[in-house]
């Protein structure tokens, strides 16, 4: 009884131990990567090793359990692997994530080839859920929210949005792997009312145009509009609200999606007095509760682009999304 006992707690310490997981979206030959016949290392064998090239849509840390011989990070959540190409199988590893094996090709490893991985992760995530009226009920999946913040699974969620006087608001949320925040105004029931009530004031209009709060920051975004010779312009206000002075590097990969699916990217990236073009990473201490103003400069934006559909500015340890910014 007791070894039954003994098992039952280590398969819960497994579970709690990782909790999160990966999942295969690609695994490939990549015949139009030369980094391992360009840039090779040999073996122990005096072999050429073979190459993993990793990409994971969400930007952790992830080693191979397996003997490597060279690994670079070439981005968030982006790597090589140098194995030797005796390998049978390759085991990925990352803190609080369950191990992936990956079977090696019927054919084994070639020497000299770079093979692509591509990675999803399956993890909670924030999401936050803004409703006017701010007093309404939320419930997901049934279960009542008392904060409008919480953190969900990625996948579909059923949720539910009532109050008193409003019509009920039914929708399934789609959470992917990043942060996301949902914006709901629920409508008044009609009714014939025997006077005519008076007129109630609107409120002001709010200072941002989208804001989240995520990874100790907040993050609000002020305005997007159009400048002249077909730029884009975006401007965020960034606070730290953790106590303590935070590093913050905005990568160069920060890239949006309009409202036809076309990818910008490579912004001029401005923080505080400090600016960084296409190649380089921006890095700013961010000051306790201090609010600082990112500038992100987008150029060859066509006329026809009327909104973006989504904004990732990625850092150097994650990738934060804002979704239906109009461009004015």
């Amino acid at each position: 009884m007791k070894f039954v006992k003994s098992i039952v707690l280590l398969l819960m310490c497994a579970v709690l131990l990782w909790g999160r997981s990966f999942t295969v979206l690609e695994f490939r030959e990549l015949q139009s990567d030369f980094k391992a016949q360009t840039d090779p290392e040999l073996d122990m064998d005096m072999n050429y090793c073979s190459v993993l090239r990793v990409e994971s849509t969400r930007a952790v840390e992830i080693s191979l359990k397996e003997k490597t011989y060279r690994t670079e990070k070439i981005g968030p959540g982006k790597f090589y692997f140098y194995f030797s190409s005796r390998e049978k199988s390759l085991t990925l590893q990352s803190h609080n994530y369950e191990p992936l094996t990956i079977e090696a090709p019927d054919r084994g490893f070639k020497p000299g080839i770079v093979y692509f991985l591509r990675l999803d992760t399956r993890d909670d995530v924030d999401v936050s859920i803004r409703v006017n009226p701010q007093n309404a009920n939320i419930r997901i999946d049934g279960e009542l929210w008392a904060q409008s913040t919480g953190k969900l699974t990625p996948g579909n969620h059923a949720l539910e949005i009532t109050l008193e006087g409003y019509e009920p608001i039914h929708e399934t949320l789609q959470i992917e792997n990043r942060a996301a925040v949902f914006n709901y105004t629920m409508t008044p029931k009609t009714s014939v009312p025997e006077t005519p009530p008076p007129a109630t004031p609107s409120a002001p209009p709010s200072e941002s145009v989208s804001a989240v709060k995520a990874y100790d920051f907040s993050f609000d975004v002020l305005s997007c509009n159009r400048i002249p010779d077909g730029n884009v312009m975006i401007k965020i206000r960034i606070t730290n609200l953790s106590l303590d002075d935070r590093e913050l590097a905005i990568h160069r990969n920060t890239r949006f999606y309009d409202d036809q699916g076309r990818e910008f990217g490579s912004p001029v990236r401005t923080i505080g007095n400090k600016e960084a073009t296409y190649h380089t990473v921006l890095q700013h201490r961010m000051i306790s509760q201090v609010p600082t103003l990112l500038t992100l400069t987008f150029n060859d934006v066509p006329q026809s682009s009327k909104s973006i559909s989504l904004l990732e500015l990625v850092t150097q340890e994650w990738i934060l999304p804002f979704r239906g910014l109009p461009i004015k």
